[in-house]
């Protein structure tokens, strides 16, 4: 991501992008002056996003699935190998939880 982000730095329509902790990003938004920023206030509807719900509904779905087989995954590996002396291979297990957490 921050690759990305490099890179899209170069173009001239590309927002400034400046890296920070929340700790600063919130006390430098407290300083702003946040008068002029618009209010919507009224229910916000997309009309580009008919169906949004579905979609969104069946990728948490899928994520959820994802978390449940990688816990089963995790528990299964320690019992192997409390159990068997089986190999734990913890750097594949964290890589796909890396991915589900991603998602």
């Amino acid at each position: 991501m921050i690759q990305r982000i490099q890179h899209l730095k170069t173009l001239d329509i590309y927002p400034n992008v400046v890296y920070g902790t929340t700790k600063e990003y919130l006390g430098w938004l407290k300083s702003q002056d946040l008068s002029d920023v618009p209010v919507w206030d009224d229910e916000l509807y997309l009309e580009y996003h008919r169906g949004t719900y579905t979609t969104q509904a069946k990728i948490k779905k899928y994520n959820r699935l994802s978390e449940i087989k990688l816990t089963n995954a995790e528990k299964l590996s320690s019992l192997s190998h409390l159990l068997f002396k089986g190999n734990y291979r913890s750097s594949d297990l964290e890589e796909a939880w890396q991915g589900a957490m991603l998602n």
